[in-house]
């Protein structure tokens, strides 16, 4: 089975007596969709995320809407992980307030902690704002 990673579609070779190999009734699995719908889609059903170093320096990113915040950890270790010092993540500016790294969704944190989405340059996407520290 010959696979279009890129636009997510089996190849038209991939029949036997001109019916697909697969059988589906399901819309989901065989409605072809192009790289810009499945992103746009990914990013739509994500939470962005601004992360703000002590320097200044901001990056944004996107997790899924099921991610925890052990996630949240993980995406920016891997984003620094030229850097041996330990990584903490705040709420607050003043880097007061420390997230912990533990299971909790993303999700239910922000709702719990009545977090308000920052001014975002994504007019159409509520954008959350947090604090790195490098100790």
């Amino acid at each position: 089975m010959e696979h279009n990673i890129i636009d997510n579609q089996i190849s038209e070779k991939d029949t036997i007596n001109n019916q697909p190999n697969h059988k589906c009734n399901n819309e989901c699995c065989c409605k072809k969709q192009s790289v810009i719908e499945l992103s746009d889609m990914y990013i739509n059903e994500s939470i962005a995320i601004i992360i703000q170093k002590e320097c200044g320096y901001e990056f944004l990113i996107y997790l899924n809407q099921y991610s925890k915040l052990i996630d949240l950890y993980r995406y920016v270790e891997q984003f620094y992980n030229h850097c041996n010092e330990n990584k903490l993540i705040y709420v607050d500016y003043q880097r007061i307030e420390l997230i912990s790294r533990s299971e909790e969704r993303l999700k239910d944190f922000i709702y719990k902690n009545r977090i308000r989405p920052s001014i975002s340059p994504i007019e159409y996407k509520p954008t959350y704002k947090f604090y790195l520290s490098f100790i």
